[in-house]
């Protein structure tokens, strides 16, 4: 299990590292979708953001051309920077959960474990079911983009509050509704505890 570390205090975010070659990518949307589901509250740093995540030394291509026709994919993953507070703490507390997100990982990649969803409706449903939360992206379930800070949420209602969860990822600027600098009003109304962050 690795983890991240950083001179910056404030690096956030696990990471994902595969070859060029292979199928580490399939591996990678997998390992991302599990670990959302299973609560990582810090979401994802671009694929292969760093030239450490790109040429691992065990994608070497002597080394893994020999394994790529037995396994087909390689895959580093950087749980989350144990050099930020937040995240190592997170990670110390939930190392039965990052393990068994590894573990099922592997076996979802094998065809040995059922699939989950690894695209941005999928997983917003997929939590619903798992939460007793709402279970489509329709009126239940809205989806916010502040098209300026290039952030979004899925946000619903649980017994009556108001649940937002942020995705790692921005998708774009024709996504959801938009609502140039909301992130703003988010981040405040959560630090006042008036909106839940899931």
């Amino acid at each position: 299990m690795h983890q991240d570390g950083s001179d910056d205090p404030g690096a956030r975010g696990a990471s994902v590292g595969y070859p060029r070659y292979g199928d580490g990518a399939t591996l990678a949307r997998i390992f991302k979708a599990r670990y959302t589901l299973a609560g990582w509250p810090d979401g994802f740093n671009p694929d292969n953001y760093t030239t450490g995540l790109r040429w691992y030394y065990g994608f070497g291509w002597n080394r893994y051309s020999k394994r790529l026709a037995r396994f087909g994919a390689a895959l580093l993953i950087e749980h989350g920077f144990a050099t930020t507070v937040s995240e190592d703490n997170w990670m110390w507390d939930h190392l039965d959960v990052i393990a068994k997100v590894d573990a099922d990982t592997i076996l979802q990649y094998l065809g040995k474990l059922e699939p989950t969803p690894t695209d941005a409706a999928g997983v917003l449903a997929h939590l619903g079911r798992s939460a007793g939360l709402p279970s489509s992206t329709g009126d239940d379930v809205d989806l916010i983009n502040d098209t300026e800070a290039e952030r979004m949420w899925a946000t619903w209602v649980n017994g009556g509050t108001t649940v937002v969860r942020e995705y790692s990822d921005y998708r774009g600027a024709d996504v959801g509704k938009p609502m140039p600098g909301i992130a703003t009003v988010i981040d405040e109304q959560i630090g006042a505890g008036r909106l839940r962050k899931a």
